[in-house]
């Protein structure tokens, strides 16, 4: 739902006019007319429909491409393209990318670069709905590029929007707000309510991913009651949902749960089940920060069959997730396994899908060829072997039947033995799922006690020496609470790793950033040169978390540094590499002695087999390369 609006204003240039005709007599036109009238007024009715009615909107679509040929025409284009849309809305994402490609072919022939654009543009929707962000960034670019050939305002507006699609998408959220608040300001001077409407849910959402929950709920409130006024239910209920995410995290808990639940009822109206999925997830969300476990676990249930339903890999792994962390939470470990393990099997596979479908579809290309081929080739062989037969003599047959026995006792004992090694493979997968399980649960069990026990009485700790500060002022006892603040910090990752076997680059940075950043007095900026999904073990990230630990306290306590940067990089598919800099007075590294810190690190960067290199001159930058 976050995600939904980034390219939608592509679709909406003429859809506030259309809607603002009358239906009615749009009817009644398509009643008396007949040729390309009554082509362009059935194109007219399934765009006026798509976004709130798409089945009735395909209905008539498929009525206006009955009446054309296979003529290249902007008349069939444009059909091919409001049909796309159509089932792009119901998250039937193959057939909407079929019909926008058939509507690209036309238009590219015809040279018609607006009507490509906003196919291009269309596609990109499809794409980033689908989780394929990479290429949705290069469909949006190249929509950029045609619209800028066309120099009204609303178009420069749409560049602005496409701009912020892209800051978006690469994390720059300062750029996509400043994008996104530019195009705002010139649909509100144009009174394109509409796309003021879009906009607002766009800024929202950006927030959302900002955290700047205040702002999300407002942007979010405001899109709701222009969506609201026009009468789009769909669009509405993406507004109303993010409402009530932002609700949700800032402590609204009611509100939160009441604005989800709407948004639920109008997405399963509209049958729109990616967003149902996320809408449920929230919900979810909001159940669990609030204690109410079963109705949490309930939500989750229903957003992970809602994107089973929808295909949608990324909101099936995020509610295996939470329903992992659910059902740990009430004690159910070996539901929370089954479900952890799912979730980690679908990300691998999210960002695989589209690559196993293209090979899938070239494999079934070559099998179909490589048959026939072999069919025309047995056929040649068999009428040949006919004729053979009648002129052979006896001895000859006899050499082609023992020919058959050994071919035919050859394949039974490759057969057996094909057998016996997958059973072999079978028992030996059995022994280790067994192993792993077993060690998982053995995991949970210590965390769960780590966490219940010790991290209980940590915050008791903590909180009675609380009560002792405000009772009397003393400064040691600021530090002891400073003191078991951190170690509660600390017992918290530690739980966290032992709760994973592996995990991924982006869940691992925010982990990082939640650690490192709360406390430091010196700016500190993370920057992630590698695929996010890139997955670690967990021995190698608390080695990391360590030794970025030791980089950045030795900063604050010698360096006298204004900034630290972190980065984190893949130089190579097996190797994994941490530079953590700062710009502070440096030191001599050879005449440096004794510091426990720097051996620390040389031996826990050696014992997982990489390398360690400290430069220190004007700053001092340490790098730690890691065998993945």
């Amino acid at each position: 739902m976050v995600r939904y609006f980034y390219g939608l204003l592509i679709l909406c240039f003429n859809l506030s006019a259309i809607a603002q005709e009358n239906i009615d007599s749009l009817k009644q036109v398509v009643q008396s007319s007949s040729g390309e009238e009554k082509i362009k007024t059935l194109n007219a009715l399934c765009y006026a429909y798509a976004y709130m009615q798409a089945d009735s909107a395909r209905a008539y679509g498929m009525q206006a491409l009955s009446l054309q040929g296979e003529t290249d025409t902007e008349l069939l284009a444009e059909t091919l393209h409001y049909l796309a849309i159509t089932y792009q809305v119901q998250s039937r994402y193959s057939e909407a990318l079929a019909h926008d490609e058939h509507s690209l072919q036309i238009r590219t022939r015809l040279k018609d670069s607006l009507g490509m654009a906003n196919t291009i543009n269309n596609i990109a929707v499809i794409y980033d709905e689908q989780g394929r962000y990479r290429d949705a960034v290069q469909a949006y670019l190249k929509a950029y590029e045609l619209y800028k050939r066309h120099g009204s305002e609303i178009k420069l507006a749409l560049v602005n929007v496409n701009l912020g699609v892209v800051f978006k998408g690469i994390g720059e959220h300062q750029n996509s707000i400043n994008n996104y608040k530019e195009a705002l300001k010139k649909f509100v001077s144009l009174k394109r309510d509409y796309e003021t409407a879009v906009c607002h849910v766009n800024l929202g959402s950006v927030f959302i991913a900002m955290q700047h929950y205040d702002s999300a709920l407002y942007y979010s409130l405001q899109a709701e009651k222009l969506f609201q006024q026009l009468g789009y239910v769909r669009f509405e209920a993406v507004a109303t949902g993010n409402a009530g995410i932002a609700h949700g995290k800032l402590g609204h808990t009611a509100e939160a749960i009441s604005f989800l639940q709407r948004a639920i009822k109008n997405h399963r109206a509209n049958n729109n089940r990616k967003e149902l999925a996320y809408c449920y997830l929230k919900l979810a969300e909001v159940y669990m920060g609030s204690q109410q476990n079963p109705a949490a676990i309930t939500a989750s249930q229903q957003a992970l069959q809602t994107a089973q339903d929808a295909e949608a890999l990324q909101q099936q792994a995020d509610a295996s997730l939470l329903l992992a962390n659910l059902y740990q939470k009430v004690g159910n470990f070996k539901e929370a396994f089954t479900y952890q393990s799912n979730h980690l099997r679908l990300r691998d596979s999210l960002f695989q899908t589209e690559k196993v479908k293209q090979v899938r579809k070239l494999q079934i290309q070559y099998d179909t060829e490589k048959k026939e081929r072999e069919l025309a080739e047995s056929k040649a062989s068999l009428a040949q072997g006919e004729l053979e037969i009648r002129k052979r003599d006896n001895q000859l047959f006899l050499i082609l039947s023992g020919v058959v026995a050994l071919l035919l006792f050859g394949f039974i004992l490759y057969r057996n033995a094909r057998e016996r090694q997958q059973q072999l493979i079978l028992k030996a997968e059995l022994a280790e799922a067994r192993t792993q399980n077993a060690l998982q649960e053995e995991r949970l069990r210590i965390s769960q006690e780590l966490h219940d026990n010790i991290g209980s009485q940590l915050t008791f700790v903590n909180a009675s020496i609380g009560a002792l500060l405000n009772e009397a002022d003393n400064s040691r006892l600021n530090d002891v609470k400073k003191l078991t603040g951190e170690t509660i910090r600390e017992l918290r990752k530690t739980v966290w790793l032992m709760n994973h076997q592996s995990t991924t680059l982006e869940e691992f940075v925010i982990k990082l950033r939640d650690y490192i950043l709360t406390g430091s007095q010196i700016p500190i900026a993370i920057t992630v040169r590698a695929n996010s999904q890139q997955v670690i073990t967990a021995q190698v990230a608390n080695h990391l978390f360590r030794i970025v630990q030791e980089s950045v306290n030795n900063t604050h306590k010698h360096a006298e540094a204004t900034q630290i940067t972190i980065t984190i990089d893949l130089p190579s598919a097996e190797q994994l590499s941490v530079t953590i800099a700062d710009n502070g007075k440096g030191f001599n590294t050879n005449s440096t002695q004794g510091g426990f810190g720097l051996a620390g690190m040389q031996k826990r960067v050696s014992g997982l087999g990489g390398k360690l290199s400290i430069q220190s001159q004007a700053g001092t930058t340490i790098t730690a390369q890691l065998p993945l």
